[in-house]
C-alpha cells in the first residue's frame, strides 16, 4: 500500500487479524477454535514502541493473565518460542485506516491441529497525538487509552471474537472500558480452562471432524469507534449514492516490504501480508465532494489465495445490484493494480431499504432524509 494522507478525524478503525475456526454459539462471548498451544505467550516490545506506553500495555496483559484461566502472558525474562511483539507502525500521513492491530504471523500444527505460534500488535503512529496513558482523558475528547486498546486487542490475540454483551471489553463498537467483564472472563476460561484444572491441549476437547482441518483460516477482526451523525458528515471527503456492481479478484498486499508467504507441512507464516479485494460501486449521485469518476472501489479484507483463506465477518457484505449511500474517507493507490481505492466506516455504509430508510454497518435503522439533511448542513 502507499501512504497518501488520510483525514485525521476519520472514525477510528481498529483492525485485528486473527486465526479462528468454528464459533461457539452457546454463550454471549464468541470464541475462536484456535489457541496458543502452550497456553503462554511472551510480551516483547520493539524499539519503536514508546517506553512510556509499556507499563499500560503490560497492565492490560496482567488483567488477562489474572482472569482465572490457564493462560498467562509472560515478560521477556521468561523467553519462549512464541511471542506477541509490540510495535509502533506507520507515519504521520499513514493511510492505513486503523488505530491498533493484532496480526497473527505464524501458525504451527500440533497433534493434527493448528495453533497460534506468533502474533504482532501494532499501534498506528498516525494517531500518536491521540494515544494517552491517562484514564481521565476520554474517547469523546479524541483520546484513546493505550491500556484499554490493549485489553481489546489482546482479547483477540487470545482467541476471543466480538461479544454482544454491552459492558464486555470485546464488544464493538469500541467502548472506553478499563476492566474485563464476566463475559470476557467466561470466554477466556472457555478457551483455556479454569485455573488449576488440568488441560493437556489448552482447550476443550476437539471433535474429530475439526481435527481434520487442512489449512487454518485467518480471520480479521475490526473494531470501530462510533461517532455522531454530524461528525460523520463533516469529516467525510465524499458522500455518494451508488449501485453495487460486484467485487474484483483478491490479491496480496503488504504493510511494509513484500515478505513472502511461507507454507510448510506443519507451519504457515504470512509475514506482514493480507489478502484484500475491491468492491466496485457505480456512482449514481454525489451529495458531498467532487468526483469525476463514474465508478469507485471500496477496499475490503478477505479472499482465498495460495491455499490460504482470510475472512472478515465485521465488515459490510455487498450484493450485486444493491443501492447504497456511502461516506468515504481518504483514498490510496494499490501498488499492484494501480487502482485508486477508498475507505468507508460501517456507520457510513447505508444499504437502502426504501427512499426513507436504510440500514448501516452496525445494523442500525437510519432515516436517510435526516442523514442527508445533516450532510447538506455540513457543506
Amino acid at each position: 500500500m502507499t501512504t497518501n494522507k488520510l483525514t485525521k478525524a476519520l472514525p477510528i478503525l481498529i483492525m485485528v487479524l486473527f486465526l479462528c475456526a468454528v464459533i461457539i454459539p452457546a454463550a454471549a462471548y464468541s470464541a475462536g477454535n484456535y489457541t496458543w498451544y502452550n497456553k503462554t505467550a511472551t510480551i516483547k516490545f520493539e524499539s519503536s514502541f514508546p517506553t512510556s506506553y509499556q507499563a499500560s500495555f503490560l497492565s492490560a496483559a496482567n488483567k488477562w493473565s489474572n482472569a482465572g484461566s490457564n493462560f498467562r502472558f509472560a515478560t521477556p525474562a521468561n523467553q519462549l518460542n512464541v511471542s506477541v511483539y509490540m510495535t509502533y507502525y506507520g507515519t504521520n500521513n499513514s493511510t492505513l485506516p486503523w488505530l491498533a492491530q493484532a496480526q497473527a504471523m505464524n501458525f504451527e500444527r500440533q497433534n493434527n491441529r493448528w495453533y497460534i505460534n506468533d502474533s504482532d500488535v501494532r499501534y498506528n503512529t498516525y494517531y500518536a497525538n491521540n494515544f494517552t496513558t491517562s484514564h481521565s482523558q476520554s474517547l469523546q475528547n479524541g483520546y484513546f487509552n493505550v491500556e484499554r486498546l490493549a485489553l481489546h486487542e489482546l482479547g483477540h490475540a487470545l482467541g476471543l471474537e466480538h461479544s454482544n454483551v454491552l459492558n464486555a471489553i470485546m464488544k464493538t463498537p469500541y467502548k472506553y472500558l478499563s476492566f474485563l467483564s464476566q463475559d470476557d472472563i467466561n470466554g477466556v476460561k472457555n478457551l483455556y480452562g479454569t485455573k488449576s484444572k488440568s488441560m493437556t491441549s489448552g482447550i476443550t476437547p476437539i471433535p474429530e471432524e475439526e481435527k481434520q482441518i487442512n489449512e487454518p483460516i485467518f480471520k480479521v477482526h475490526q473494531c470501530y469507534a462510533e461517532v455522531s451523525d454530524q461528525e460523520l458528515a463533516q469529516k467525510a471527503d465524499l458522500v455518494i449514492r451508488g449501485t453495487v456492481k460486484g467485487e474484483l479478484p483478491a490479491h496480496w498486499v503488504s504493510f511494509d516490504k513484500a515478505e513472502p508467504v511461507v507454507k510448510k507441512e506443519n507451519s504457515i507464516s504470512i509475514g506482514n501480508n493480507q489478502i484484500v479485494h475491491d468492491v466496485v460501486i457505480s456512482v449514481d449521485d454525489v451529495y458531498k465532494g467532487k468526483l469525476s469518476e463514474n465508478e469507485i472501489y471500496i477496499r475490503q479484507i478477505g479472499g482465498t489465495l495460495d491455499g490460504i483463506t482470510m475472512v472478515c465477518d465485521d465488515q459490510t457484505e455487498y450484493s450485486e445490484g444493491e443501492s447504497v449511500i456511502l461516506y468515504l474517507f481518504g483514498s490510496d493507490v494499490d501498488q499492484k493494480t494501480g487502482r485508486t481505492f477508498r475507505y468507508v466506516h460501517p456507520q457510513g455504509e447505508l444499504k437502502i431499504v426504501d427512499e426513507k430508510t436504510a440500514v448501516n454497518g452496525f445494523d442500525q435503522e437510519i432515516d436517510t432524509e435526516k442523514m442527508l439533511s445533516i450532510v447538506q448542513e455540513s457543506l
